[in-house]
């Protein structure tokens, strides 16, 4: 009599460990939270720009940033002079010359949801919006594109450039994936952050020096003769 009672309640016990597993089989696993994926693009910021060899050099005369996040939601982001190719820096020499020697102008920063929406203008120092774009379905994307229509739209050349905006941007997306980190880890990781922000920074900065940097050399070269 003993050994069905057990045998009963050792079934019973069974059954219930099968229906359990059952449940579980059917409940989605905890995911990890998704972080940001930044990329930097290069390009030629207008059509029908150099071809031959001078399209290669000057093939990352502009950058932009592309951002991954939650559910595949992407941002495309840039920053640019206002009106884009109608500025005057493009076609006037006085201007270009200006902003060689260290002049700001004004710049806006362009934002575009990944194939949803139109584009989105941020104009002006501290971020006025204009345009239409559906809102992003991460919500670490949706803080990301607010810090970037944030940013001082006052452009220069050697302190505030598209490749610093890129910089930038990217330092404010591991910020953001840092919240969701162990302390150490996050410390870790926002080192290694600044890290390449102050490499890119510097790197960011110099390169636009190398056309006044070639300017006077040329004269140096011109004058030291005489």
């Amino acid at each position: 009599m003993a050994m069905r009672r057990m045998a009963r309640h050792v079934a019973i016990l069974l059954g219930c460990c099968a229906c359990c597993h059952r449940v579980l089989a059917f409940m989605p696993p905890k995911l990890p939270p998704q972080q940001l994926s930044c990329q930097v693009t290069g390009f030629y910021p207008f059509p029908g720009g150099p071809r031959g060899p001078l399209a290669w050099l000057f093939r990352d005369t502009h950058q932009a940033l592309s951002v991954v996040g939650e559910d595949q939601a992407r941002l495309h982001m840039d920053f640019m002079t206002e009106g884009g190719q109608a500025h005057p820096v493009w076609w006037d020499e006085r201007v270009k010359w200006r902003v060689l020697l260290g002049q700001s102008i004004r710049g806006q920063v362009r934002i575009r949801g990944g194939g949803r929406g139109g584009l989105r203008l941020v104009e002006g120092v501290g971020g006025v919006a204009a345009g239409d774009d559906a809102a992003s379905d991460s919500s670490k994307l949706e803080r990301l594109r607010q810090i970037a229509e944030g940013y001082d739209c006052r452009m220069n050349l050697y302190s505030n450039n598209c490749r610093i905006f890129c910089a930038r941007m990217r330092r404010e997306a591991e910020r953001l994936n840092a919240e969701e980190l162990g302390a150490e880890e996050a410390r870790a990781r926002s080192l290694a952050a600044d890290v390449r922000l102050a490499i890119a920074l510097v790197r960011a900065s110099a390169l636009p020096m190398l056309y006044p940097g070639g300017v006077l050399l040329l004269c140096w070269e011109g004058l030291r003769d005489l």
